[in-house]
Order: C-alpha cells, then sequence, then structure tokens
C-alpha cells in the first residue's frame, strides 16, 4: 500500500462551512435592503451593529469546528445549540433550559430529484462498498481501475426514495434542519431585537475518484470530482430558499418583530415542503392501492414496499415532533417576554393555523399509510393462500395419478420375479385381472366414504 499512498495526489475536501452576513440597511432610493457579504471566522465585532442597520442575520452554512469555536467563545451560543442542529434525532432537544427559550430548531423533509447515478452511488456507500467494480475484495487492494465514493464531509442527512418518475430519476423525501439563535450570554453587548444567528445544512454532494493504474500496476493515476447529489442544486438549498423568503418581506419589516418574521420564514418553508412530501407520498400511496390486484407487481414489490413504509412512517413522525416543538416555542415566548420581543396576536395567530393544519395532514397521511400497509400485507396474505390452494391442488392430482399407477407397478414387479413356480406359468391375461383387480380395489379403499354414502342413500 505504500506504492499507492505515494501516487495518491488526491486527497478529501474538508467540511464546508461558510458564514454570510446580511444587514438590513437603507439604500439610495430611501428604502431598505438586505446586503449580503461573506464574513471570516473571527466574529469579534460582529454583535456591535451600527446605527444605520436596523437588523442583522448571521448566516451560518456548514459547521466545522472552527465556526462552531467561533460562535460559542465569540457570540456566547451554548454548544448543545450545534450538538442538536447536527443531530438526526428530534427528541434529544433541550427543554426548559436558558438556551432553549433563546433558540429554535426545525428538522423537514422536502422534495427533491435525483438521478439513477447518484442513487446507486449512495446505495453502494451504505452498503460499505463504495466502488463501482464487483469483486469479493477491495480493487484497490488489486490494483484494479476503478471509481470510488464517498460523502463530502459535514452534516449529510438521510433521505428515502418516494417513487421513480420518468427519465430514471428518483424522487426523495431529503431531510433538512435550521435552527436560529437569538440570544446569548451577554446579550446587554447589542439590541436582541435586531441580531439573528442562523445555521443551515450545506448542499449534499458525493467526492468522487476514479483511480486507474499502468501495466502491471505499477503506477497511479488519480482523478477527482465532486458532484451534488440532487439534480439542479448548485448552490445549498436551505439558505438560498432562506434568503428568498427574507427579501420578499424586506420593506415591510418593523424591528421589533425582526425575530418572529425569521420564525415564520421557518415556519413557511417548512410547512411548503412538508405539504409537497405530503402531496408526493399520496401519489405513491395511490400506486400502491392501484396495485393490490396485480399478483406479480405484489410478489416483485412486497420487499421495496415494506423498506419504503418504515422509512415513511419514520420521516412523518419526525416531522410531526418538528412543528409540535416549533408550536412549543411560540408558546413558551408568550409566556417568557424576555425570551424575545413580543410579536403581534395575529403573527401568533397564524404560526399555530399554518403548523396546526400541517400537523393535521401529517396525521391524515400516517393515518393513511397504516392503513395502506395492512391493506398490502392482508393482499400479500391473499396471493399467498391462493399460491397455497394452487399447489395443494396440484400435489391431489399428483396423488390421484400415483393411486392409478403404483398398483400397476406393484403387480409388474411381482410378476416379474424369477420365481420357479412363475416359470413359464403366467399369462397376459392374468397380469391384465390381477392388476385391475387391485386397482379396483385400491380405488374402493380411496372412495370407501362416498361409496358407503352413496349406498345409505340409496336404501334410505
Amino acid at each position: 500500500m505504500a506504492l499507492e499512498d505515494q501516487h495518491a495526489l488526491v486527497r478529501l475536501p474538508e467540511a464546508p462551512s461558510t458564514i454570510w452576513r446580511y444587514d438590513y440597511t437603507e439604500n439610495d432610493r430611501n428604502t431598505y435592503e438586505w446586503i449580503e457579504s461573506r464574513q471570516s471566522s473571527d466574529l469579534t465585532n460582529i454583535l456591535l451593529v451600527p446605527p444605520s442597520i436596523q437588523a442583522r442575520i448571521l448566516l451560518l452554512e456548514g459547521l466545522s469546528e472552527e465556526a462552531i469555536a467561533a460562535c460559542c467563545s465569540q457570540l456566547g451560543v451554548p454548544d448543545e445549540f450545534f450538538t442538536y442542529h447536527k443531530s438526526e434525532s428530534v427528541r434529544m432537544r433541550p427543554v426548559d433550559t436558558p438556551s432553549s427559550k433563546h433558540c429554535l430548531s426545525a428538522k423537514w423533509s422536502r422534495l427533491v430529484n435525483q438521478s439513477a447515478r447518484h442513487w446507486r452511488i449512495e446505495s453502494i456507500i451504505s452498503k460499505g462498498i463504495p466502488y463501482n467494480v464487483h469483486t469479493f475484495k477491495d480493487p484497490k487492494d488489486l490494483r484494479l481501475d476503478h471509481e470510488r465514493y464517498q460523502r463530502v464531509p459535514g452534516v449529510f442527512r438521510p433521505y428515502c426514495p418516494i417513487s421513480q418518475i420518468p427519465e430514471e430519476i428518483m424522487q426523495h423525501a431529503a431531510r433538512e434542519s435550521i435552527s436560529i439563535s437569538w440570544l446569548h450570554e451577554n446579550p446587554s453587548s447589542f439590541n436582541p431585537s435586531s441580531f439573528v444567528l442562523v445555521v443551515v445544512d450545506p448542499k449534499r454532494e458525493h467526492f468522487i475518484v476514479e483511480k486507474k493504474y499502468t501495466l502491471w500496476g505499477t503506477e497511479l493515476k488519480e482523478s477527482s470530482i465532486t458532484e451534488p447529489c440532487f439534480l439542479n442544486e448548485v448552490v445549498g438549498y436551505t439558505r438560498a430558499r432562506f434568503v428568498k423568503e427574507m427579501k420578499k418581506c424586506e420593506e415591510q419589516m418593523p424591528t421589533d418583530e425582526f425575530v418572529h418574521r425569521t420564525q415564520k420564514i421557518i415556519a413557511r418553508i417548512m410547512v411548503t415542503n412538508v405539504t409537497e412530501v405530503l402531496t408526493s407520498l399520496h401519489d405513491a400511496l395511490d400506486t400502491i392501492d392501484l396495485s393490490l390486484s396485480q399478483d406479480d407487481i405484489m410478489r416483485s414489490s412486497l420487499h421495496v414496499w415494506r423498506e419504503r413504509f418504515g422509512l415513511w412512517r419514520q420521516d412523518l413522525l419526525h416531522s410531526r415532533v418538528s412543528a409540535r416543538d416549533m408550536m412549543q416555542t411560540f408558546e413558551q415566548q408568550k409566556l417568557c417576554p424576555t425570551c424575545a420581543p413580543q410579536p403581534s396576536s395575529s403573527t401568533i395567530r397564524k404560526y399555530e393555523v399554518e403548523l396546526a393544519g400541517l400537523n393535521a395532514d401529517i396525521d391524515e397521511t400516517l393515518a393513511r399509510l397504516t392503513s395502506t400497509f395492512q391493506a398490502v400485507m392482508s393482499t400479500m396474505s391473499i396471493v399467498e393462500s391462493q399460491k397455497a390452494i394452487a399447489l395443494a391442488e396440484t400435489v391431489s392430482k399428483l396423488t390421484s395419478l400415483a393411486f392409478f399407477f403404483i398398483p400397476l407397478s406393484f403387480i409388474a414387479s411381482l410378476f416379474g420375479m424369477n420365481l420357479v413356480e412363475f416359470d413359464q406359468k403366467l399369462k397376459l391375461w392374468m397380469w391384465i385381472t390381477v392388476s385391475a383387480s387391485v386397482t379396483i380395489l385400491t380405488y374402493g379403499f380411496l372412495f370407501q366414504k362416498r361409496l358407503l354414502e352413496r349406498c345409505v342413500g340409496v336404501v334410505s
């Protein structure tokens, strides 16, 4: 392996982490707009918001150790805030702590399209065989030309397939997470109503390395490329969507409701994305319902459906828990005036209506998912029962044939014995007579019950 290490030139890229700063300030037209700029990891003066800036958002895309350390040390953001954002669990959220009252985290799924090639890449990475050559041993050890695949380091959240659309494109429900914090340990150094830290996930990417060996594997040549996992995703989706929603209301954003406007953007993105996923799930369930009458499709797709039912159920439960936690956060803010500037009653009411409607839609989809799963398993039981009945009928026919041929075979074997008593004394008519008698006697035992019932019926 020293030879390969000597010639290996390609190295896996580091975990992506980019800091963006958005300042809500007055422009030349005497209106307010968001000004975007890149921010270094030095956040020493980030909280010193000048009077000309009405509000500031610090958006962290990706979580490198350097970025986390800067936010914890210079902004006073608690470490558990980042721990929960990076995790896949929706049930480890800290509650009833000072930090939990000043932050909001949401985890949900959005609808994405993926090429069949990248779906195969993701599948073989999950199986622990991240290369395109099927060998009994790692092709790297065998010095074979091949491609190796790896996920770009960072937060790489799972996604589950929903359906396949034309042109070999897979449709998935991809997990997303966004977290915001609007207070830190020293809130006196800035106006809490004008500063928010937003943490989003970077785009998912596959790191592909092509390895080629010269004759006898004496020299290695490598080339690499990084490709997005999903189609039409040049930049990080969550950041692009958040910025787009943020700029929609840039001319009518009161600074006293700035934190809640930010929360409203997250709620709107979550409701829109989950609704799209629910619609696609209903379409997939419609397809399954219409396939219940086709036995061949049932048998070939059952293992796929069983796997997807579990993934869909888990995904819906995560989205429901996240929506419930968001509603609880809003409730805490109404009961705790110091947690954040208080929004208007109409704003809170709109939150509650949107999230309550989303929860109702999720519950409806979960109920339909459960009923469809039960229908699939019941239909599969019927299909297997029909298969068992057909097999039993085949065995019954073979048994009936055996009742005819076994007596004939027995008599033929008996007459074929080399006994002195049988020598030149047996005639063909004897074999026919004995065979017919034994066959009739055998069928008499077989249909004994029917014959007795018929005789009793005739006598009565």
